[in-house]
């Protein structure tokens, strides 16, 4: 084990596994592909706005501003009368995406080109920079930091599918590693310093993904719940600046939204719910060489008029946000009340029937009646849809159904069995081996991330357990879990879609490596008392 430990060998092995995991991954995806047209994803849309940014045509522009082969455009779906004629014909102002993603790969494009080549290049550098920050969080605990640094290709491998994809995920993972070293150093130095820099991390995840609006408040939380005095003013300072700072960007970028001339609503709607196959389609398959992909799996109508709302609710609401669409319309998450409904498996609340049905509470723009206040009034009414459709987020994003909930309790059971009798140290560590490896395996059946099933509670439990043998600089180790807890909260919350816990793989893999080295300590602990 100490050779492994050995800088030399350290490095070796860095470079020949992220040499491996390069090539592996270049074998597993098409690193040359364009950008995908498809329904199933928003590459489209990043495309686009990065494009047109790049092209000094403007940020928030969503569409063909340019030349349609300046987006290198490289498949479709059954949807793409319905993209093909909203991407070229009502190309637009779009406020529904932080600005993030178009500034940073938008000057990416300057000095490239606009080929998402080089974008996928530069998202592999930012997986291997996010793991290297999270581990330099460690430096004082030697022995975790260098286990963690031989962790990276792992790390790698947990997000080859962010890698693939044009979207903003690898700089959001980017940025969660740096709030999550800013937060460390805080933790441990509540100082001015560490103080400016964790509100700077925090203000650049914001700037990337609006999803993370709440991280301050989550960091105040953190401050309460560990019971850190000195850092609770600290979060109390970070949360007034940030949010300030957040509403008064909003407001000056509501103003151009509320001004600018979108195209005529009784034009668009009706065009774009009539879009279909023609002439005019086939012709732009054959001008761009556009690979078709026959993949969804619902109904077209439908879709169309989904989607069409969708884009009507960002052109004409003329509603005000903060930062961008996602953190009024999504994070309230408007459609919850109709998730009810979903039969599917891993769709989330992407079926909604909030426009098609006269039931819908929500997004309904001929009254004046603010979203918050119809939210209320709907659970209200019916609270006991509360928990039914908290579940059915939970089934439709990960399909957790009865067997899954049965599985979960089951290991409960045994880990809080764990805690209250005293156990010999190899039903202690079976109890843990069998957490990691159950979990896994929920994993591949429930298309569930490790981090945020009972895996998390599980290891929490035993954590307790083993809390008088912790030194308390250690703790810091605590805050991985909570993370989990923030991703989750937001994947209920939004879309009942797992890509958003995803996101924090880095923490389900600190988890694993702490519990991997308590397990190792006990061991070893136990070996010298018999000797």
């Amino acid at each position: 084990m100490k050779f492994l430990f050995k800088k030399y060998v350290i490095l070796i092995w860095l470079l020949l596994s992220i040499a491996l995991c390069f090539v592996i991954y270049t074998h597993t995806y098409s690193i040359h592909r364009g950008c995908d047209l498809v329904s199933e994803n928003d590459e489209w849309e990043h495309q686009s706005m990065a494009v047109n940014y790049a092209k000094g045509l403007g940020l928030y522009k969503l569409g063909a501003f340019a030349p349609v082969s300046e987006y290198h455009i490289d498949a479709c779906d059954a949807t793409l009368p319905f993209l093909r004629k909203l991407f070229t014909k009502y190309p637009t102002e779009y406020y529904h995406r932080a600005a993030g993603f178009s500034i940073i790969t938008g000057m990416l494009y300057q000095v490239t080109g606009t080929e998402p080549y080089y974008l996928r290049l530069l998202n592999f550098v930012l997986i291997i920079l996010s793991w290297i920050i999270i581990c330099f969080a460690f430096i004082p605990h030697k022995k975790y930091f260098k286990l963690l640094l031989l962790a990276l290709p792992v790390y790698i491998c947990f997000n080859f599918f962010y890698i693939d994809q044009i979207g903003d995920e690898p700089l959001l993972i980017f940025s969660l590693s740096i709030v999550f070293f800013a937060l460390i150093n805080w933790v441990r130095k509540p100082n001015l310093l560490f103080t400016l820099i964790l509100l700077l991390s925090l203000s650049f995840s914001v700037f990337i993904k609006t999803t993370l609006l709440f991280m301050p408040v989550f960091t105040f939380l953190i401050a309460v719940g560990l019971r850190l005095k000195k850092q609770i003013a600290g979060a109390l300072f970070i949360n007034v600046i940030l949010f300030a700072s957040v509403i008064i960007i909003s407001g000056k970028i509501n103003k151009k939204h509320q001004s600018y001339k979108y195209p005529n609503q009784q034009q668009f709607h009706p065009d774009m719910i009539k879009s279909d196959w023609s002439k005019e389609d086939s012709t732009f398959i054959k001008t761009y060489h556009l690979t078709y992909r026959d993949n969804v799996n619902f109904s077209i109508d439908l879709y169309k008029q989904l989607a069409a709302y969708l884009f009507e609710r960002q052109f004409y609401s003329k509603k005000s946000f903060l930062l961008s669409g996602q953190s009024l319309f999504l994070l309230i998450d408007g459609n919850n009340e109709t998730c009810i409904h979903v039969p599917a498996k891993n769709i989330g609340s992407w079926m909604p029937l909030w426009k098609l049905t006269k039931s819908s509470y929500f997004y309904t723009y001929t009254e004046d009646q603010s979203p918050y206040a119809a939210i209320a009034k709907f659970y209200l009414k019916k609270p006991y849809f509360f928990p039914l459709i908290v579940y059915c987020k939970l089934y439709a994003g990960y399909y957790w159904n009865y067997l899954f909930l049965i599985i979960s309790a089951l290991q409960l059971s045994l880990c809080i069995l764990l805690l209250q009798r005293k156990n010999r140290l190899s039903k202690t560590v079976l109890i843990m081996s069998f957490s990691i490896i159950i979990h896994i395996l929920l994993r591949q059946l429930f298309l569930t991330p490790i981090l945020v099933i009972g895996f998390l509670i599980t290891s929490m439990l035993i954590l307790i357990r083993f809390k008088n043998r912790l030194e308390k600089s250690v703790s810091i180790f605590f805050i991985p879990y909570l993370i989990t807890f923030y991703f989750l909260f937001l994947t209920v919350l939004m879309f009942g879609l797992n890509r958003y816990t995803c996101i924090a793989n880095s923490m389900s893999l600190l988890i694993i490596v702490f519990l991997l080295t308590q397990m190792s300590s006990l061991l070893k602990i136990n070996n010298e008392t018999v000797q």
